[in-house]
């Protein structure tokens, strides 16, 4: 049903991201429930998601993996960290 009424690209290899969900008006958040401009990784995956509702309601996760080695020891934490903890910059 949503298909073609939005367009979303997570490019993890690159650490860019791209959505045009606002842009459609379809507001999308982080796992904290906050913009999604500020994206929050899930270290015993490792991953990073977005959230928004669908038109019926229901809430859909866009899930992207890493290719980081898994750190069940470590909280939830801003994207930004994670790839710090790693010596990246993104």
């Amino acid at each position: 049903m949503i298909r073609g009424l939005f367009e979303t690209h997570i490019n993890v290899s690159n650490y860019e991201i791209s959505a045009s969900l606002n842009e459609l008006g379809i507001e999308s958040t982080n796992f904290l429930g906050e913009s999604s401009g500020k994206l929050m990784v899930f270290p015993f995956m490792p991953a990073v998601s977005i959230y928004f509702d669908d038109p019926d309601g229901h809430s859909v996760e866009f899930i992207s993996m890493l290719d980081d080695e898994p750190r069940s020891d470590l909280e939830i934490m801003p994207w930004r960290d994670w790839e710090s903890l790693h010596g990246r910059q993104l």
